[in-house]
Parts: structure tokens; sequence; C-alpha cells
């Protein structure tokens, strides 16, 4: 009972979930797509023919299904065992019940929205835990995605499948009748695409990395014209005329073009998403002209130290001499300052990039004698409702009387986050909420009931923080 309580309890990235789930990086699972060839939508100009037995995947033929069978059998007949059990024609039939007693949209208060999605998740994690019981094992990882990942509609949560009608151009979303012309879904259905696009890139992306490293390293700056790209898009448009070029003639990575662009597309995100962010949120709080400056960056991880490409930020601001980032959280490796090796550019003008990193909570950083006050804190995905230790932690952000921007994975954190800063801080000025121009390209799924994600995916940006009401004399 133990591990059944861990694996149902612990928080799980669906693409990238830990031991208590058998992993296989070249297999994955979307609802509406045939499970052996991944065709799907208006494109594959088929119909998708679902099991008969689970409802819980699809196929584009007969021969498919018959190929996945040895597979599939176990799993099917569990999942067949549990609908008796439970006197349901659909294991997911109960969500549109859930969904119809408070719908999010009415939601305000953040507790309440989390208590919206952990009703929800209740009956996953009760499906997980019946499964597992009865299959003796653990979960493979397509039948945990199978389980996360539904087919239901997208808006009311309807599990009918002869009520629903798939997307023609996702393989994610599907609607019931009432719902299939849902007007919000088309920023979405892009992100599905992505999302897929990116999740059947990771096995190639795993032989890619020191390829891409090099070439990477090697690469000039984009810092002629000194302006700031409109988008991370714009900006990797900008560079896929060399880097690209150099990735596609590789031999190491022997695949299509899409995948090939997707990796791209990934690792430069990654590398360059919070340096962009940063520079997007100075110019919001115009502090171009600054000759030095001091960034905190609050609940720090290693690949913000390691894979991030601050340099960025001196080269598209000409005056800016010195930049000292300060990394602040329990998970760097350790205390340490140095100053970076910059660019032959960045050399001749005389400009400092000094890394100092600090293995502490923020709360217990401001109390030390070594606090440098900030010209911008920064906190990146920080997920205040996730993580007890910010609740202290928010209460000092405002001690360097110094703006702050924070990103969030989607908009439904971004809107719980934003609630934490807003109730310690009533009068803060919020300068820009919105999407992140500088957005992570990649999107992942978390399970069904959140918006795709992708890191950096919403900005909001404070000029000031102060606990003081506005009505307050």
């Amino acid at each position: 009972m133990d591990y059944l309580q861990k694996l149902c309890s612990e928080s799980v990235d669906i693409e990238n979930h830990d031991e208590s789930i058998i992993e296989s990086s070249h297999e994955f699972y979307f609802p509406n797509m045939c499970h052996i060839c991944r065709c799907f939508g208006e494109e594959a100009n088929i119909n998708l023919k679902r099991c008969g037995a689970c409802q819980m995947i699809s196929y584009c033929c007969k021969d498919h299904q018959i190929k996945d069978w040895s597979s599939h059998k176990q799993f099917c007949k569990v999942i067949c065992q549990i609908k008796k059990e439970w006197k349901v024609n659909n294991v997911f039939q109960s969500l549109k019940s859930i969904a119809q007693k408070k719908a999010l949209i009415y939601l305000e208060d953040d507790v309440d929205k989390q208590k919206y999605h952990l009703s929800l998740n209740n009956l996953n994690m009760r499906l997980v835990i019946e499964t597992v019981t009865l299959l003796r094992r653990k979960l493979t990882k397509i039948e945990f995605q199978m389980i996360s990942f539904p087919r239901i509609c997208t808006v009311c949560y309807e599990s009918n499948s002869d009520l629903l009608i798939n997307c023609k151009k996702c393989p994610l979303s599907s609607f019931c009748k009432d719902h299939l012309n849902y007007s919000n879904h088309e920023s979405e259905c892009k992100k599905n695409i992505a999302c897929f696009n990116t999740v059947r890139s990771i096995f190639y992306r795993l032989k890619s990395f020191t390829l891409f490293d090099k070439m990477m390293i090697d690469s000039p700056y984009y810092n002629a014209t000194k302006k700031l790209p409109s988008s991370m898009l714009e900006f990797i448009e900008m560079r896929s005329s060399t880097d690209l070029t150099q990735f596609g003639k590789s031999d190491v990575i022997n695949v299509s073009e899409d995948i090939k662009s997707t990796i791209f597309k990934r690792l430069l995100s990654d590398r360059f998403s919070r340096g962009f962010t940063t520079l997007f949120a100075i110019e919001k709080l115009s502090l171009n002209n600054l000759q030095s400056m001091v960034i905190h960056i609050v609940g720090s991880n290693i690949g913000e130290t390691i894979v991030t490409d601050w340099e960025v930020i001196l080269h598209f601001l000409p005056n800016l001499q010195k930049l000292q980032l300060i990394f602040i959280g329990p998970d760097v490796f350790s205390n340490s300052k140095e100053t970076k090796i910059v660019c032959n550019l960045c050399k001749m003008e005389n400009k400092k990039l000094i890394f100092e990193t600090r293995k502490t909570l923020y709360h217990d950083y401001c109390r030390e004698e070594s606090f440098l006050k900030p010209d911008l804190i920064a906190c990146f995905d920080p997920g205040f409702h996730v993580y007890k230790t910010w609740k202290k932690s928010i209460k000092v952000l405002n001690k360097g009387q110094c703006p702050l921007l924070v990103t969030a994975i989607h908009n439904v954190e971004a809107c719980i986050d934003k609630c934490y800063i807003d109730s310690e801080y009533p009068s803060a000025k919020c300068i820009f909420n919105d999407n992140n121009p500088f957005a992570y390209i990649c999107y992942q799924r978390q399970d069904i009931y959140y918006p795709i994600a992708a890191n950096n995916q919403c900005l909001y940006i404070y000029e000031s923080l102060d606990k003081k009401n506005k009505t307050t004399k």
C-alpha cells in the first residue's frame, strides 16, 4: 500500500516521470492518434477506431489493433474489470458531474481552484491505484498516459465516445456536439500539435546534446542591431540560417526536418528564454540605461546557472558595463562567486559578467550580511502555491525596493501564483500581465485538466511592491 500511495500522491511530470513508472523513451500516447503509426487529424484522412472494450486507445485499422493487442491486452482486461466493479460504461464517466458542480471560470479564490483540480484528479488517482492493484505490477508509460489523458470533451468533460468528435487538427482534444465550435481552442490546438512534436522528438533529442552544445558555443550571437527581437520565435528565425544548417548537416541525427526543427527550437529557447525574458522586463521598466545592474534570481536551479545564456543581456544593453547575477535557492550547487569569461566583443568594451550563488532560501539570504541590494528580482516558474517555503520568502521580496518579474508555466498557475503576490502586497503596481513573448517554444502536457504547459509561458511584471493599501492615508 505504501508503494501505491507514493505512486499516486507525488507530483509526476508526464513526459519525464519518476522511477515509479516503467520508462520507454521512444513511446508515447495521445488519445486521438493511431497508437501504431501515430497518424491523426484530417491530414491522416482516416476515421480512428477506439478499442471497443476499454475505449482508451485508438487505431487507424484492424491490422494495427491486432499488432498492438499483445501489449494492450492485460491493461484492457483490467479496465473492463474496473468498469464492471464501478458499474459504469466508461471509467471517466463521473468527471462531467464533478465539473458541472462548479466550473473553474467562476472560481476566484486560489484555494478553491486548487480544490477543484484536486477533485478532478482524485478520480485519476483512484483509477491508478485500482489498476496497479489488479495488474500486480507498475504501470507502463503508455498505460499511465492513457489514464492521465483520457478522451473527454475539452469543455465539459463528457466521456461518452458516441457523443465525442475529435479535433481535426490536433491529437489531444475532443468535443461533444454542444461544444464542437469552441472558439477558445485555436491557440491551444497549435500548442497541442507543438507538444506532439516535442514528445516525438525526445528520443532523438537525447542523441543531440553534445553536438548542439558545441554548435551553440561556436555560433556568434546575433547582436548587430542592439534591438531586442519581438519574440523568441523571431530570434530563432534569425539564428536558423546558420545554426539549423549546421544541425541539419550532422550525421549524428538522421531524422525528419520537422523533428530537427523541434529539437533546435527546444534547445535554443531553453538557452535564451530566461535571458530574453529579463531583457523584455528591463525594457518595460525603462532600466535600459543602467551602467551596473544586480539581479536576484530567486528560487534558482542548476539549469539557470549552467544552461541559460545570461551574456545576451550584455549584448543588448550597450550602456551596461557590469552585470551581477545572484542565484539564490536550495537547488544551486554551493555558495560561490566568479567572474565569467565573456565574448571578445564584451572584452573589448570592458564588460563584466559576475555569477554569485547562494545555497539558501531567499528569506534567509535577506538576513545575511552579504545581502546585496538588487535592481531587479526574477522568479522563473517558482510555483508559489506548490512549495510552502515561498510563504516566508514572498514576504521579503520588497526588501530591495525594486521591480519584480515572475513567470509561470500556464495561465492557471500564473493566476494562482499572482494571488500570492497581490495578497501580500495590496498596492503593488503590476505593469504587465500576459503571455510571455520569450517563452520556451516547446510544450508539455501535465494532465487533461490543465492547459498545455511551457517554461516561462506567462509573465507578470511589478514596477514596485507596496504593502500599503492605496486607500490608506
